[in-house]
């Protein structure tokens, strides 16, 4: 995958970044699906320098890597029911090096239920919980303890087939974040 963000206003945000993913898959004859998987994503930052160890901007364009490794479970029970989820660690290694401020340590879980009800209707639940650790960045000035964020989300969809290629979907998804910061 090639991906471009592109910000308007903040062209230090802006970045291209490549993914390459690899995995696993086993299947066990139909009830069951694993996938274990990794994934690197590399990041080039086009117009924001990374940092030296003093906070300066040094000569070189930011660059972070980001890995991700985990292990997926599906569950077909039947034919209208279908239950997933996903257990996975996190790691971003940026060329900052004024506080190692954007690295950091990550774990997620994840999963989702999807229920054909009929021939026309299906509902998808889904939810999960991310904790992650900074390397050095503190929650205050006179603290050695590192930031530490928790994140969660649930949600769900409905949705109901209007005939071919048509589907009308209504859905609700909500997010919550945690940090240790004061």
């Amino acid at each position: 995958d090639l991906v471009v963000n592109r910000y308007i206003r903040f062209h230090n945000l802006t970045y291209k970044s490549h993914n390459l993913e690899y995995g696993l898959n086993w299947d066990n004859g139909g009830k069951i699906r694993y996938r274990a998987y990794a994934m690197e994503q590399f990041k080039y930052y086009t117009d924001r320098r990374s940092s030296t160890p003093f906070d300066t901007d040094s000569e070189k364009t930011r660059k972070d890597i980001y890995h991700e490794g985990g292990i997926k479970a599906t569950v077909y029970p039947n034919k209208s029911l279908i239950f997933s989820g996903t257990a996975a660690w996190l790691r971003n290694d940026s060329s900052d090096q004024f506080q190692d401020f954007n690295d950091y340590e990550s774990v997620r879980l994840s999963g989702f239920v999807l229920w054909k009800i009929n021939q026309d209707w299906k509902w998808v639940g889904y939810g999960g919980w991310t904790y992650k650790e900074y390397d050095d960045r503190r929650i205050s000035f006179t603290s050695n303890n590192p930031e530490r964020d928790t994140s969660f989300y649930l949600g769900n969809e409905l949705t109901l087939s209007l005939g071919d290629n048509w589907d009308f979907v209504c859905s609700y998804t909500h997010n919550q974040n945690g940090s240790n910061v004061l």
